[in-house]
């Protein structure tokens, strides 16, 4: 028995439609007024349900690096989430993270630093001004202020952002110079690298800004200490997967990365510095 179907006209593209999706753009041709509270669970349903690729993508990225790269290089991109919407989200966590938790870190670090003075024996006034004849245009005594060093930490933390936005088409160029000689990979496939590096590093740390407000003030170096190391470790495994070279040379031009990338880095802190100590309030 022959049933009539609905004819429906796509709202996004105008194109004659049966059914619940249109057969040109993929959007579905019944759709309702959405709601606060409606968006905040599509949210959730979209980036957190279990059967997404984003819980896919996020296995892939931490435990199997360089993967997503070269998936991405195959043009296998329907298997995960774009590089640049892995990125805005994983950034967004830890630049947020970081803003959010900060004050919280600084008061930490405060209550560690006058733990530390209490055994720190006192120079007299005259030795400590003899030990600094250079003089110094911003007053090293606002320094001391807690307000002050918050709102320096502050300006930086909001600042990062920006800075690793520059950060990012850097180490690509650095990448592409390390591999000059391979004609077929192309500045933007050194740019996915990139991203894909940057949002496992970003996650790192989104962890150890979170695990640093622990009260065990002696666990911050340790952590710092095995971020960086997970870092290297990381970055060198994924050059060595994606750009299918030798763990010795892999090994080699991560140090050679590293060090190109502390140079890069080093002005671009010190003028974010610069930036925050001359406009406080």
């Amino acid at each position: 028995m022959h049933h009539d179907k609905e004819e429906i006209v796509c709202p996004n593209c105008g194109t004659q439609a049966f059914g619940n999706y249109c057969y040109e753009c993929g959007q579905q041709t019944h759709l309702h007024r959405d709601t606060l509270w409606g968006m905040i669970l599509h949210f959730f349903e979209h980036y957190f349900h279990y059967d997404n690729k984003f819980w896919k993508t996020m296995r892939t990225l931490l435990f199997k690096p360089g993967e997503l790269t070269l998936a991405y290089w195959r043009q296998q991109r329907m298997r995960y989430i774009s590089p640049v919407s892995l990125y805005i989200f994983i950034s967004a966590l830890y630049f947020g993270c970081m803003i959010l938790f900060l004050p919280l870190a600084e008061k930490k670090g405060i209550e560690i630093g006058k733990k530390m003075a209490v055994h720190v024996p006192q120079q007299p006034r005259k030795a400590r001004i003899a030990v600094s004849p250079i003089p110094i245009k911003v007053s090293s005594s606002k320094f001391q202020d807690p307000a002050v060093l918050m709102e320096v930490s502050e300006r930086i933390a909001h600042m990062l952002p920006k800075l690793f936005f520059f950060l990012i088409p850097m180490t690509a160029f650095i990448l592409q110079l390390l591999f000059l000689k391979r004609k077929e990979i192309y500045y933007v496939d050194h740019l996915i690298f990139s991203i894909h590096f940057h949002s496992f590093y970003f996650f790192l740390g989104t962890l150890t800004t979170l695990i640093n407000l622990l009260p065990a003030s002696e666990l911050n170096m340790i952590i710092g200490l095995a971020t960086a190391v997970l870092s290297f470790l990381y970055f060198r495994q994924a050059l060595q997967v994606v750009y299918q070279i030798s763990g010795v040379r892999a090994t080699w031009y991560t140090f050679v990365f590293g060090f190109a990338y502390i140079i890069v880095l080093i002005p671009l802190i010190g003028i974010a510095f610069y930036y925050a100590i001359t406009h406080l309030h």
